[in-house]
C-alpha cells in the first residue's frame, strides 16, 4: 500500500529525507482481509489562517488465487482552522486585558441558528470540545471563550443566545482572517 497526498503551498506531507515531493509513502504494514489497522502521517503547515484541503490517493494491491490487481482510493483531507487551536488557561483579568489592549483585530460578528445542538449549554459544550476553547465566563445567555493558536494568536469569542433561539458570535483574534474562518466553522459545526 502507498499513501500519497498532493502538497499545497501551505501544507505538505512529511516524506522521508531525500524523497521527491510528489512521491508517496509506503504504508508500513500489509492488510489481510477482515483486519483493521492504522498508520500516522505527519504534515507541516505554514499558514493556519484558512482551512487547508488536500487531495490524496491510497494505492494498494489485491492478491487473489488467479493473480493480483492494483486498485486505488481517492480521498480528501481537511485541516479546519479550529485544528490549530490549543486549549489555554486564561483568567478573567488577562482576558479583559487582551480585549482592551488593542492587540487584537476588530471584532467580527456572525449570527446563526442552533443546527446541531438543542440548547445553549449543549452548544457551548460542543464548541469547547471541537474548538478546544476554555470558558472564561458564562451565564444562561452568554459565554466568553478563549483559546490560542499553535502560532500563539489569541482567540476570544463571545457567544450570546438570541431571543429567537439563534446565536450571536463575536470574535477577536490577532489574525482577522483566522477569526473569520473560525466563525464560519462555528456556524456549520454548532
Amino acid at each position: 500500500m502507498e499513501f500519497n497526498v498532493l502538497d499545497s503551498l501551505n501544507t505538505k506531507m512529511v516524506r522521508p529525507i531525500g524523497s521527491p515531493a510528489h512521491d508517496g509513502i509506503r504504508v508500513p504494514f500489509q492488510l489481510p482481509p477482515d483486519i483493521a489497522n492504522e498508520a500516522q502521517f505527519a504534515f507541516t503547515v505554514d499558514g493556519i489562517q484558512m482551512p487547508q484541503k488536500l487531495r490524496g490517493t491510497l494505492t494498494y494491491m489485491i492478491k487473489r488465487s488467479d493473480g493480483a490487481t492494483s486498485e486505488k482510493i481517492d480521498f480528501k483531507l481537511s485541516f479546519p482552522v479550529s485544528g490549530f487551536i490549543c486549549p489555554v488557561v486564561c483568567n478573567m483579568e488577562e482576558f479583559s486585558d487582551l480585549l482592551g489592549g488593542g492587540k487584537l483585530c476588530e471584532a467580527q460578528t456572525l449570527k446563526t441558528k442552533l443546527t446541531k445542538c438543542a440548547s445553549f449549554s449543549q452548544a457551548l459544550r460542543r464548541a469547547c470540545a471541537l474548538f478546544k476553547l476554555t470558558v472564561i465566563e458564562c451565564d444562561e445567555r452568554k459565554a466568553s471563550l478563549y483559546g490560542q493558536t499553535i502560532q500563539k494568536h489569541h482567540v476570544c469569542l463571545l457567544v450570546k443566545l438570541l431571543d429567537d433561539a439563534g446565536l450571536s458570535l463575536t470574535g477577536k483574534c490577532s489574525d482577522s482572517t483566522f477569526i473569520s474562518h473560525l466563525l464560519n466553522e462555528f456556524k456549520t459545526e454548532v
